[in-house]
């Protein structure tokens, strides 16, 4: 009796199926050999009487690829894990198994081995390639190559097995910024919203910076990050700043995008805040004599944002710097305090956007009495010229016979003098050699014909007789009738002009309105709301501009004449 691992043998077994034959000898015949015949066979039998036993071992060396498979194509993201397998084919022995990689078709297959990344293992049905943290490099085509070596006395060798191929696909790309806020504002105690879309695979992750580059993160109340996916790939990224200080104005935020592919950082946001920083100082007393000039000068915020606007507040009922004052905004100005112009003056800066306010008080005392003229002398402004009595205007004071005239006697008041009489009085008063007599300062012609009726002296009246002549003719008193200089000359047209602007005539200001070619300085005519005075102070600083200059002139041009410089 023949048995094997799988039982015994029967005789009737051996001729149904032809496989396994049994001789007469013992001798076990086995045809058309699988690998399922592989095992340990005994034989059994007597001889003599005696039982004998006989074992034997069958391996079938055999390579079936019938259901040995390649890898199947997968697509992955960057970053991502991924398992490649081969089914190997039964073999005995074991097949040796090997899995390559190509990139291209035109590239040399690489053998795929274990590294950092990378880890193959294998059993006896399976080999698999695990991959970390994928990269576009990955990309390849996979497929698994299989031997079985062994080689049997009168068989013919295996063939080499190949599987199908499989395509990893890896999809990935750098992160990149597609929008962000340039600036965000709001106001104090307020809440901002910064927003950055950005786009990237696999999904970028996002850390938010402050100026400096300190890195910010979440905190209840202040700061709150949010990541939104609904739009992707397009990726929504925002930080909510609560609860806004000034010390957040122009601070400056930006996000890191980082994936496995590359890190980047998006454009700065800066942050507005609307605010107000009032000067310590909110009150100011200031005492001058009447007269003087004054000049109120509304203090700046510490800071501001976006911008201030300045407006005064003081009673016009009672003070007549409602006429005299020069507004520009920031500040007010006269020339001549007067007695009534005391008072308080308050000006309030406000925030343009959320209408935070400072208000700062000024405390004008004037002392001092004012010089006040006789009936006939009543002070004009310094802007508003006399009744226009000149020799053109006057009137007619020649008789019927034209051959004897009848000279008309002249006032005694300089204001209602014409032209003739004041040149009279300047040639009797020998003002023609009384140096200084062209110069009146900033007084105004009443106060000086005041002065001249109570000191009887000499250069006083001149002033005054310069003063009132000038209002009604620029070349008063005539180039032959100007005081002569100290060394006998006469003074030239040049230099009978006065070194300052105010106190220039239109002549003189249009010839520095030449010499300095204002007419082609763009913008020398737009003086907005500063004052005369302003302009003159800004004209006369180290390194002024030109058209500075020239803006000065214009506005006291203007003063004298409505079409300066074309009269």
């Amino acid at each position: 009796t023949m048995n094997n691992n799988k039982g015994a043998v029967s005789e009737k077994a051996k001729l149904a199926s032809g496989k396994w034959l049994l001789s007469d000898t013992g001798d076990l015949v086995i045809s058309n050999v699988n690998r399922y015949d592989t095992g340990k066979y005994t034989c059994f039998g007597r001889e003599d009487g005696d039982s004998i036993v006989s074992r034997s071992e069958l391996v079938v060396n055999y390579f079936d690829t019938s259901k040995a498979t390649g890898p199947e194509s997968t697509e992955v993201v960057v970053g991502d894990s991924v398992t490649l397998s081969c089914a190997v084919p039964a073999s005995y022995p074991p097949a040796k198994v090997t899995m390559y990689r190509q990139r291209e078709p035109s590239e040399e297959q690489h053998v795929v081995q274990n590294s950092t990344r990378h880890t193959v293992r294998q059993d006896n049905t399976r080999l698999e390639l695990v991959i970390e943290n994928v990269t576009l490099s990955d990309s390849a085509d996979y497929y698994c190559t299989s031997t079985n070596e062994v080689e049997v006395e009168e068989a013919r060798p295996w063939k080499p097995y190949t599987s199908s191929v499989g395509h990893l696909t890896v999809r990935g790309s750098k992160p990149s910024a597609v929008y962000h806020d340039s600036e965000v504002s709001g106001d104090v105690g307020s809440t901002v919203v910064i927003t950055v879309v950005a786009e990237g695979e696999p999904v970028p992750t996002g850390q938010w910076f402050r100026s400096g580059d300190r890195a910010v993160y979440s905190e209840p109340g202040r700061f709150e990050m949010k990541l939104d996916q609904q739009d992707y790939p397009r990726l929504n990224y925002s930080l909510t700043i609560h609860d806004l200080s000034q010390a957040d104005h122009q601070a400056e935020y930006y996000l890191r995008l980082s994936n496995p592919l590359a890190s980047v950082y998006t454009p700065r946001t800066e942050v507005l805040v609307n605010h107000l920083t009032c000067q310590a100082r909110k009150l100011e007393e200031i005492t001058v004599n009447v007269g003087e000039p004054v000049l109120l000068r509304c203090p700046g915020p510490v800071s501001v944002h976006p911008d201030k606007s300045d407006r005064w507040i003081y009673d016009e009922s009672s003070s007549s710097l409602i006429g005299s004052l020069e507004r520009n905004g920031t500040s007010i100005a006269t020339d001549s305090v007067r007695r009534e112009d005391e008072g308080e003056y308050v000006c309030e800066t406000a925030n343009t956007a959320n209408r935070d306010t400072c208000r700062y008080v000024f405390s004008l005392t004037v002392t001092g009495e004012e010089e006040m003229e006789s009936e006939d002398e009543t002070e004009l402004d310094e802007e508003t010229a006399p009744e226009d009595m000149s020799e053109e205007t006057a009137p007619e004071d020649i008789s019927e016979e034209p051959e004897e005239p009848q000279k008309k006697p002249c006032k005694t008041s300089h204001k209602k003098m014409n032209k003739k009489c004041l040149e009279e009085q300047w040639l009797e008063k020998g003002c023609i050699n009384e140096e200084g007599s062209t110069t009146t300062g900033a007084k105004s012609c009443g106060y000086l014909s005041k002065r001249c009726s109570k000191e009887e002296k000499g250069k006083p009246c001149c002033k005054a007789l310069f003063c009132w002549g000038r209002k009604l003719s620029d070349d008063f008193p005539g180039a032959d009738m100007l005081p002569l200089k100290q060394e006998g000359k006469e003074k030239t047209k040049k230099e009978r002009c006065q070194s300052s602007y105010k106190k220039m005539n239109r002549n003189c200001l249009k010839e520095r309105w030449e010499e300095r070619e204002c007419a082609g300085e763009k913008g020398a005519t737009n003086i907005d709301s500063y004052s005369c005075g302003n302009w003159s102070k800004r004209c006369e600083a180290e390194g002024s501009k030109n058209k500075t200059c020239c803006k000065a002139i214009y506005c006291w041009g203007t003063k004298l004449t409505d079409d300066f410089p074309d009269y």
